[in-house]
Parts: C-alpha cells; structure tokens; sequence
C-alpha cells in the first residue's frame, strides 16, 4: 500500500494495471494456443504427405509455426490445393466448393 496525493491509502497496482496484466496474460496464452495448432497441422500435412525436413530437423515444425506462422499457413494451403484452379471457399469442409472431387491419398 502505498499513500497517493489526497492522503488516502490504496493498492500499489491499480485497476488498469491488473487488467492489462490481464490482457497481455490472455494474449500471450492465445498466441501460443494458435502456434501449437499450426505445430500439430503442419505436423500432420507433413506425415500425410510424406514431406521431408529440410533444415532444423525434428523441430522444422515448430520453429516455424512459432517464427513464422503467417508463412506457414500460406504454405499448409497451397500445399493442399490448388487455388490457381478453384476458389477458395468459406465454411465448406475442405475449403473448396462443393462440386469439387477431392482425391484421397493412396494407403501407405
């Protein structure tokens, strides 16, 4: 407790500072949520595919999710289709439109 200029007594860490304790806190925890589900994505595409690591191996994933996410999921969607061909679609189940047939990968 500290004394403030009106004489009175109150806490050294207003309000404002808890919440912005609060908002940074939130913040960070969001942001390492995103990059761990890019970490576990790009894992995955990287084993359906069987795509080898070219650099950092074995953590080739997970620096990248964490260092360059936006890049990342650019290449996790070019990688799995073809936008030059067909549109990307909002709120389908493989971002495509509807009509397109989406092949399956060949049982290893």
């Amino acid at each position: 407790w500290r004394r403030n200029n009106w004489g009175d007594f109150s806490p050294i860490l207003s309000f404002s500072s808890v919440a912005f304790i609060a908002v940074a806190s939130f913040n960070a925890v969001m942001v390492l949520l995103v990059a761990y589900l890019v970490w576990r994505t790009r894992r995955s595409i990287r084993g359906k595919y069987d795509i080898k690591e070219e650099r950092c191996h074995g953590q080739e994933d997970i620096m990248c999710a964490i260092c360059c996410m936006p890049c990342s999921i650019c290449h996790m969607g070019r990688h799995t289709a073809d936008y030059s061909t067909y549109s990307a679609k909002c709120c389908t189940e493989t971002g495509l439109p509807q009509n397109v047939q989406v092949r399956s990968m060949p049982p290893k």
